[in-house]
């Protein structure tokens, strides 16, 4: 009998509970249809005005932003996530889910900017903020002042409730000030300008980001509410390492075979390329993806919700999407304003640090459009070596894809029993049965179907299916996992040997092949799926055993192994 030992990662070998576990373990290599709608969570603290409860409730499924605008306030952090999330991706039409969850808001300090307006108008103008790259404006008229501008623009501001600050004004100084206290307001930016010949001036009149905004949000509750509960994307609005590492702890516990919650997290930053870089590598994680743009003229959140969106709208159809240059290919954007510094546009050089230290660079074309560069995960080292085995982040979706759809396949192949392999061509059990040639017939299969659909490389499919093997777990005579080649009695259990070959002393031989097959090359092979097929047929010069007839005991084994025939002139021996 086919054994070998089960070796998933927190699973004993004596693991008395039943069911289909899967492990996806990444770079195992050389150095150098899917069960059901996916289910996406946004992380980001509500407004006092909110109505869901911080910390323990996920709300949810949205289909707009308006619904998380009423349970989390307009204007919040997870609002406008969702905001940016819909704009992009749509409703989903069942293809996804999207879920909230916040965090109990920071007891920090929130972020704040300001522009003093100076000098009163000699004539007719315009002044304007641009701020979380929305643009506010003020006509004035020679008779206005300072204050009366900068009045002006507050109440602009404040009339668009979906901004993610409040402004207030004092003679002529417009401040504004974040809605949700933490860093991550810090990421947000203004500048201002005004009408030139009219004397009238602003302080700010280049992108620069609020300031002040401190303390983090605390992570611990939330993530402790989604322990048992599976979300195919987790995107967070935190830029503090401590949440991100809580975060990378957890989904990669839930990952394991024994809990099986195969989790991606994206997460948006708006720092400089080498910033991005040490906190990509310091992860070094397969599941978690950070896109960065520096200087973003929208939030980090936003940038990661938009990143999210974008992802979430190509995989849940193609978990092998090519995401290099989105936004600059036909069809394809990325609706986020680019950094109005072009200075801070990412050079060749930066774009390449990153994607070295795994970061999803936000780039910027010729024409000022962001695209995606190149969709990567954070997982780049190995040590302190550097290793791309699973750079791309494609590696992670399809392999997640493929692990679900195995567990499908296998629980509705109608498999209630286990059992090994029949001996040397003999009948297959009946189809309640689980086998390991049965369960390798269904992981070939899908291979197949995933090189057809162009999820994996066709040109690699046949060194992929000679990879497969399947055996019974020699701990645990319950369970069936993936071996090398065996024998057993002296005959090959690899699938397609089909007799394998035998040694021994009956009848005098020291080594022989079996023949070839006799039947028709289609009864050659069972098909696992849906039921059994004998591999002969009656009227292939062999005629079906009866039902319920041993197919197992040693005589039969030996009845299928031929006499050497002596040629007709040797004596009897």
């Amino acid at each position: 009998m086919a054994t070998n030992s089960l070796a998933l990662t927190g699973m004993p070998s004596t693991q008395p509970i039943p069911g289909d576990f899967v492990e996806v373990r990444f770079a195992q290599g050389q150095s150098a249809g899917d069960a059901g709608v996916k289910k996406v969570l946004l992380i980001g603290p509500k407004l006092s005005t909110g109505t869901i409860t911080a910390d323990t409730e996920i709300g949810g499924p949205y289909a707009s932003s308006d619904e998380v605008s009423d349970v989390a306030g307009t204007g919040s952090v997870a609002h406008r996530m969702a905001k940016k999330f819909f704009q992009i991706a749509g409703a989903g039409g069942g293809a996804f889910e999207l879920y909230i969850l916040c965090p109990t808001e920071s007891a920090g300090v929130a972020a704040s900017g300001a522009i003093t307006f100076a000098t009163t108008p000699t004539g007719a103008g315009v002044a304007s903020v641009i701020a979380a790259g929305v643009q506010y404006d003020y006509a004035y008229t020679a008779s206005d002042t300072v204050t009366t501008v900068a009045a002006g623009l507050k109440a602009a501001i404040n009339a668009d409730v979906d901004a993610p600050f409040t402004a207030d004004n004092s003679a002529g100084v417009l401040t504004l000030t974040a809605k949700i206290k933490g860093p991550e307001g810090n990421t947000i930016r203004l500048y201002g300008r005004t009408t030139p010949g009219t004397a009238v001036t602003a302080s700010v009149t280049t992108s620069t980001a609020f300031s002040s905004g401190a303390t983090a949000t605390s992570y611990t509750n939330a993530l402790a509410t989604i322990l048992g509960q599976k979300f195919d994307y987790i995107v967070p609005h935190c830029v503090d390492t401590t949440a991100i590492d809580a975060i990378k702890t957890q989904i990669t516990t839930q990952a394991l075979p024994a809990t099986g919650y195969r989790q991606k997290v994206l997460n948006g930053q708006c720092v400089s390329a080498s910033s991005a870089a040490t906190l990509a590598s310091g992860r070094n994680h397969e599941r978690m993806d950070f896109a960065n743009l520096e200087s973003s003229e929208v939030e980090c959140y936003v940038l990661g919700a938009a990143f999210a969106a974008v992802r979430v709208l190509q995989e849940v159809t193609d978990p092998s999407f090519n995401f290099d240059g989105y936004g600059t290919k036909g069809g394809t954007s990325l609706p986020i304003p680019a950094p109005s510094k072009k200075g801070d546009w990412f050079t060749n050089t930066e774009l390449s640090t990153q994607l070295q230290s795994g970061v999803t660079p936000i780039g910027v074309d010729s024409r000022g459009n962001p695209y995606i560069v190149r969709s990567v995960t954070s997982r780049c080292l190995n040590g302190s070596n550097l290793d791309f085995r699973v750079r791309d982040s494609v590696r992670v979706c399809v392999a997640d894809r493929l692990a679900a759809d195995w567990i499908v396949r296998i629980s509705t192949a109608g498999y209630s029993k286990l059992t090994s392999d029949p001996l040397n061509q003999g009948q297959e059990p009946d189809g309640n049965f689980a086998t390991p040639r049965r369960g390798k017939a269904i992981a070939e299969q899908l291979v197949s179907d995933y090189c057809s659909n162009g999820w994996l490389d066709p040109g690699l499919k046949a060194t992929m299916l000679a990879g497969i093997s399947t055996a019974i777990d020699s701990n645990n005579a319950s369970a069936l996992v993936g071996t090398n080649n065996d024998t057993y009695a002296g005959l090959s259990t690899a699938r397609g040997t089909y007799g394998g070959s035998w040694t021994g002393t009956w009848p005098t031989a020291t080594s022989r092949a079996p023949p070839p097959p006799r039947g028709s090359s289609s009864h050659e092979l069972p098909d696992p799926l849906p039921h059994p097929v004998p591999l002969r047929q009656p009227g292939d010069r062999q005629p079906q055993r009866a039902a319920g007839q041993a197919g197992h005991d040693e005589h039969a084994a030996l009845r299928r192994v031929p006499r050497p025939r002596r040629p007709r002139d040797a004596p009897e021996p």
